[in-house]
């Protein structure tokens, strides 16, 4: 005849045990499920590729060999002595650093060439690495008021102004924010690159060629 005790241990064994049965269908869901959970964590969702700016085409409509439209003959501005009109188109569009780069924050899935206007620093090293003065935007809606001051008022905007670059990204920069054709009429491009920053070594073999 077993003692007590002996009758006490058997009786927890089968307790045990059959907790252990009846849980064992929840445990076996929570196990399964815990595993997909898992692997959808492990393996995360794909991140989209950033989206750069394209390039402009290499060849662009010569507007020179397009037919003309008439001008109004009420237009004021036309009837101005060239010589005051190139003064306004200096006035407008030039004597400026314009800061040319690539923006994107982190995670973004598309980036832009983006334009920031500043004062030219007079100094002896004519360093431009430091812009710390913000000048008024170039009105290039100029440009699209009609076809004769495109073609007379384009080269200033190009011509008198310092567009300064990054040495990074600068090949996708120029080609996707001014493009191939105005490369000829650029007279003055400041380039930079911080080495004490980082140790990172810039294309420089894609510059040499634009430039």
């Amino acid at each position: 005849m077993p003692s007590n005790s002996v009758t006490r241990a058997i009786v927890k064994v089968l307790g045990d045990c059959t907790l252990i049965i009846l849980c064992l269908p929840c445990i076996c869901c929570m196990v399964a499920v815990g595993g997909k959970r898992g692997t959808c964590v492990k393996r995360g969702h794909p991140r989209r590729r950033p989206v750069l700016p394209q390039p402009f085409p290499k060849t662009w409509i010569n507007i020179q060999q397009l037919a003309r439209a008439g001008q109004p003959q009420a237009c004021q501005f036309l009837m101005l002595p060239l010589e005051l009109r190139q003064c306004i188109y200096k006035q407008v569009l030039g004597g400026r650093v314009v800061h040319v780069r690539l923006v994107g924050a982190y995670g973004d899935t598309r980036f832009r060439v983006q334009s920031t206007y500043y004062q030219p620093i007079n100094n002896p090293n004519n360093d431009l690495q430091r812009l710390d003065n913000p000048a008024e935007r170039i009105l290039t809606v100029v440009l699209l008021s009609c076809c004769q001051v495109y073609l007379k008022a384009q080269s200033v905007l190009l011509q008198r102004n310092t567009f300064h670059f990054s040495v990074d990204k600068f090949e996708m920069v120029v080609l996707a924010g001014l493009g191939t054709p105005c490369l000829p009429d650029i007279c003055s491009v400041y380039l930079y690159h911080n080495y004490r920053a980082t140790q990172y070594v810039p294309p420089w073999a894609a510059v040499f060629p634009l430039l």
